[in-house]
This record gives structure tokens, C-alpha cells and sequence, in this order.
């Protein structure tokens, strides 16, 4: 990670902690942060922050922790959608809709953010402006079952409701997992696990741990080359569009 990355990092996150000031001018303690840096070829983590303050608070929220990641989850139903045969152009309709349980009667309404809504819109326009309604008719044509099995594909470790609340990212994940989903993207399908430790020697020079670099096809090539020429767009001409501006070819999600 070099120093101009770091720069962006941290601007982002004062950013974010300039918009939580304004939105609770009377709260003094300022929320808990997680990152996590992975490199793309060796599965490296480079970074791992867990908390503020490891004397004040030893909860390492990038490991331990699950939170909602909300659309940040939605690269995993797209890519289970192409998957399954559905292109970038395939039409999604994006309007108001809603589910009655045949059980308890309760009505859900996923709304979009501000309650905009686009009409038929192609499947890679829903994912670069993260429509929510678009997303949860995806969720229903490919199916829950579908996007469950791949997130297990993906190594990610949590229990999954099988509902289309899965759209919005109601399942908990921890950063670590998330991150090593997106790392299996960008390998072209291939999942490597983390690597936090890669060896342990003594001080005379005797190896005595040394971590072996495991691969796993989890995804077809051309899948999950798909998958990221659609993330590009979300930089592009998404949600994203304020990173677009650091010089690299980013691929990415907003949640």
C-alpha cells in the first residue's frame, strides 16, 4: 500500500467522520473504525485494524465482528446472476414493490435510497446506482438458495436466512470475509485464504512455520470477469464516483 492510497484512506475516513459529527453534534466519543488491506495475488493482509484503542477496547471488529454490509453484499447476487446466464444487459425492472407473508400477514416494502426509482434498467445499471428494488427482483429470479450457496463458496462464514431481505445485506459478515470475497473477483474466480502470519523462525535462522499459498477455483473466469468490468462502472458511473478520481483502474462497491 503506498503513501498516495494511504492518503485517500485516510481522507475517506474523515469524510465519514465529518458526516457522523454533523449527524450527532452532541455525541463526543467517536465510533469504532475496522479496515482490512488484502493483496490480490498472495492473499497477504496487509492491514488489519480492529478498534481505536486495543488497551481501551481488545475487540478486533475486522475479525471477530459482523455487521450488516447492506449493498456492499450485492456483488454476490450479480455475480450468482451471470452465473446463471443473465448478462450486464438483461432488464430489471425498478419500481415500488412489495411482499405479504402468507404467515404472519406482515407487508415489506424495500424502498431505494430516497425513494428514486429508474424503471427498466439494465442489470449492470442496477448494481452501478445499487437499486434496491431492481436487486431484489434479481434475488428472486436467480434464487435465495443460489446466492447463499456461492457466498459459502466464497468462504464467507455466516448464517444466511434464506429471505430476499438478502438484497438489502441483512446478513452479518465480518470485513475480513467481505474482503476476501472481493479479493476472489478480482483473482478472476479464484479464492485464496488469508495470510496473516506466511512464517515463524527462530532467532538462529530454523523455519519452523511456513504458510502455504492454497488456491480455489470458486467462480469461472469469464463469471467473475464480468462481475468486475460491472464494479468498474460503479467507479465510473456509480455510487463510486468520488474515488474515481485516484489514479488506478478501481473496481469496487459502496455499502
Amino acid at each position: 500500500i503506498n503513501l498516495k492510497m494511504t492518503e485517500y484512506a485516510y481522507e475517506a475516513i474523515e469524510k465519514g467522520l465529518q458526516g457522523y459529527r454533523a449527524r450527532h453534534p452532541n455525541v463526543k466519543e467517536l465510533p469504532e473504525v475496522a479496515v482490512v488491506a488484502i493483496e490480490i495475488k498472495t492473499g497477504d493482509v496487509k492491514v488489519l485494524i480492529g478498534g481505536k484503542d486495543f488497551a481501551a477496547s481488545p475487540f478486533n471488529r475486522a475479525v471477530q465482528a459482523k455487521r450488516q454490509p447492506g449493498s456492499a453484499f450485492k456483488p454476490i447476487i450479480y455475480v450468482t446472476a451471470i452465473e446463471k446466464g443473465l448478462g450486464p444487459d438483461y432488464m430489471l425492472m425498478d419500481a415500488p414493490l412489495s411482499y405479504t407473508n402468507p404467515f404472519t400477514h406482515v407487508v415489506w416494502q424495500p424502498k431505494n435510497y430516497r425513494n428514486e426509482y429508474h424503471g427498466s434498467v439494465t442489470m449492470r445499471r442496477a448494481l452501478e446506482l445499487s437499486l434496491n428494488t431492481a436487486t431484489v427482483r434479481l434475488l428472486d429470479r436467480v434464487g435465495v438458495d443460489n446466492v447463499i450457496d456461492m457466498a459459502r463458496r466464497l468462504h464467507i462464514e455466516s448464517k444466511f436466512e434464506p429471505n430476499l431481505s438478502l438484497a438489502l445485506g441483512t446478513t452479518e459478515i465480518s470485513p475480513l470475509d467481505l474482503a476476501c470475497a472481493y479479493g476472489a473477483f478480482a483473482r478472476e474466480g479464484i479464492y485464496v485464504p488469508p495470510v496473516v502470519i506466511k512464517n515463524i523462525m527462530t532467532i538462529e535462522g530454523e523455519e519452523k512455520y511456513s504458510e502455504e499459498l492454497t488456491e480455489e477455483q470458486v467462480i469461472a473466469p469469464e463469471v467473475a470477469y464480468t462481475l468486475v468490468d460491472i464494479m468498474k462502472g460503479v467507479v465510473k458511473n456509480g455510487t463510486a464516483r468520488a474515488a474515481a478520481k485516484m489514479p488506478y483502474v478501481l473496481a469496487g462497491k459502496t455499502g
